[in-house]
C-alpha cells in the first residue's frame, strides 16, 4: 500500500529527492522540485506542500505540489512543477502516485491540476496510462516542453574535442578578443537584469517583473546551488548565464547577451564557463533548459537549438505538461483566458 505524507524541512525534502535513485531510462530530480525553488513560490501567491509516497516505509516518489486562485476569481488550479519525480517509468509505480495527486486535488476543489514530469516522450505505455486516467497533453506549456542535455563526465579537452567546430573557435576566438567570465553572485544580479531585460525587448519575448528574477537568483545563490556568470571586456557586460545545480546536474535556467560587440563571441565564452561551473561543482550532465517543439527552421528556438547543438548537446524530446481537469466548465473558462494571453511569449518557470 502507498501512504502519502508531508514534508515541512528543507534539507529533508531535498535529501530524500537526492536518493530516489532514478532508473537508467528517467531524468533526475528537477531544481524547480527543489525547497528553494518552493520558498520562493510560496513568496508570489502559491500554496506550496511537499508530499513523499511511501511504500512499506520506503520513500519510492515525491511530488512538490503547488495550488493557488486565478486573479480575483475563486477558481484554484494546481501545478506540479517538473513533477511529480516518479524514478521509474512503470505504470505500477506511476500509477499509486497519481492516485494520491488526483485526490490532493479534489480534496482541495481545483478546477484541474498540471504536471510537468521530465517524462521522455517514448514512454508510450505509461503515456497512455496517463490518458486512461483523463489526463490530456496541456495546450498551456508552462514550461518548455523539450531539452538538450551534456554529458560531463568527460576531461575539458574531450569536452571541447566533442563540440563543433566553429563552436570551439568562436570559444577560442572570445578569449582572444579579451572576453573574461566571473562568477558574481548576488553582486552580479542587476547587471544580469539588465542584459535579461535588454534582450528580451531585443527578441520580442515577456518576462516577469524585474523583482521576480531578483528574488529568484537570490535565492539559488543564497542556497548555494546557483550563480551568476558574467562575460564582459573590459568591464563591459556582453552576455550572462544563472546557471543551478541540484545533485549530480546543471540546468541553464537563465541567460541573456548584449547588442554590443557581437564579434566578441560572449555568449559562447558564458556558456563554455557555465560547463565548467557544473563540471567543477560535481556534476556529471547539464541540462540546457530548452529546446524547439519541432525540430525544423520555422520553430522559434531553432536558432537556440543549433546554438546549443553547437556544444555537443543531444535533443531529448519529452511529454511536456499534462492537465487533468476537475471541473470541465471551470476548465473550459480558464483556458479561454489562456487563448485571450496568446500573444505573449513563453515566460516559464
Amino acid at each position: 500500500m502507498i501512504v502519502a505524507r508531508s514534508i515541512e524541512h528543507g534539507r529533508e525534502w531535498d535529501d530524500l529527492l537526492l536518493a530516489l535513485d532514478p532508473a537508467a531510462e528517467a531524468a533526475p530530480p528537477h531544481p524547480l522540485q527543489s525547497w528553494a525553488w518552493g520558498e520562493l513560490k510560496s513568496r508570489w501567491g502559491w500554496t506550496v506542500e511537499r508530499l513523499v509516497f511511501e511504500s512499506g516505509g520506503r520513500p519510492i516518489a515525491a511530488a512538490q505540489a503547488m495550488s493557488r486562485r486565478i486573479g480575483r476569481t475563486p477558481v484554484r488550479v494546481g501545478y506540479l512543477p517538473k513533477g511529480p519525480y516518479v524514478p521509474s517509468l512503470e505504470t505500477a509505480h506511476w500509477s499509486p502516485v497519481l492516485d494520491a495527486i488526483e485526490r490532493w486535488a479534489a480534496a482541495r476543489r481545483l478546477a484541474f491540476v498540471k504536471m510537468d514530469a521530465d517524462v521522455p516522450a517514448g514512454a508510450l505505455e505509461l503515456l497512455e496510462t496517463w490518458r486512461d486516467r483523463g489526463w490530456r497533453p496541456s495546450e498551456d506549456q508552462i514550461q518548455f516542453k523539450n531539452t538538450l542535455r551534456s554529458d560531463l563526465r568527460a576531461d575539458e579537452d574531450a569536452m571541447l574535442a566533442a563540440m563543433h567546430s566553429k563552436t570551439r573557435y568562436n570559444i577560442r576566438l572570445a578569449v582572444r578578443r579579451g572576453v573574461s567570465v566571473r562568477a558574481a553572485g548576488q553582486a552580479g544580479i542587476e547587471t544580469a537584469l539588465e542584459l535579461y531585460r535588454a534582450t528580451s525587448s531585443r527578441q520580442g519575448f515577456a518576462i516577469r517583473a524585474l523583482d521576480y528574477y531578483r528574488d529568484a537568483w537570490a535565492t539559488w545563490i543564497a542556497s548555494g546551488l546557483g550563480d551568476v556568470l558574467i562575460a564582459e571586456v573590459d568591464g563591459e557586460p556582453l552576455a550572462m548565464a544563472v546557471p543551478v545545480r541540484f545533485g549530480d546536474t546543471a540546468w541553464y535556467l537563465y541567460g541573456a547577451s548584449s547588442d554590443q560587440m557581437r564579434e566578441a563571441m560572449a555568449p559562447h565564452a558564458v556558456m563554455w564557463a557555465a560547463l565548467l561551473w557544473a563540471k567543477r561543482s560535481g556534476c556529471t550532465a547539464f541540462d540546457w533548459w530548452g529546446g524547439p517543439d519541432a525540430l525544423e527552421p520555422s520553430d522559434p528556438l531553432w536558432g537556440v537549438y543549433r546554438f546549443k547543438l553547437g556544444f555537443g548537446a543531444r535533443f531529448d524530446e519529452q511529454a511536456g505538461a499534462w492537465d487533468r481537469p476537475s471541473n470541465r466548465i471551470t476548465f473550459a473558462m480558464y483556458r479561454g483566458a489562456v487563448k485571450a494571453r496568446a500573444s505573449m511569449h513563453r515566460t516559464g518557470r
